[in-house]
């Protein structure tokens, strides 16, 4: 039988933060401040994860690391260490290219790093399934 879990490289954490952060946003709709409070006390707890907000950016946008790593649920050092990984199929280019710059900040490519996201979650399928 297969998963019916649409995002195969998802750990088992992943699928639990999705499933809560959608129970939570339809809870919000019914009182949304206590919905805020709770939140706020599980932030203060460390759980920073929970009830992150979805951003829409578009697939050909540059975006900061900062943002980048919010889009991903990552680290900052976590996507500029993709950016010095050599691609793990494709030789000679790196895992995540960068973009540019703007002001100070380096930027990526939204699509660059769903792309990187979805080969690191690949690369840990396989090393599971070996």
């Amino acid at each position: 039988m297969t998963d019916p879990w649409p995002w195969p490289t998802d750990l088992p954490v992943d699928r639990a933060r999705r499933i809560a952060n959608s129970l939570l946003a339809q809870l919000a709709q019914a009182d949304p401040d206590e919905t805020a409070r709770n939140i706020a006390a599980a932030h203060r707890l460390g759980e920073t994860w929970l009830g992150s907000t979805l951003v829409a950016y578009d697939n050909d946008q540059a975006i900061t690391t900062r943002q980048a790593a919010e889009l991903l649920c990552v680290s900052e050092g976590v996507i500029r260490l993709w950016a010095c990984t050599p691609h793990p199929t494709r030789p000679g280019q790196m895992l995540l290219a960068r973009a540019g710059r703007r002001g100070r900040a380096q930027t990526y490519i939204v699509r660059a790093l769903l792309d990187a996201s979805f080969e690191v979650g690949q690369a840990r399928v396989r090393r599971l399934s070996a």
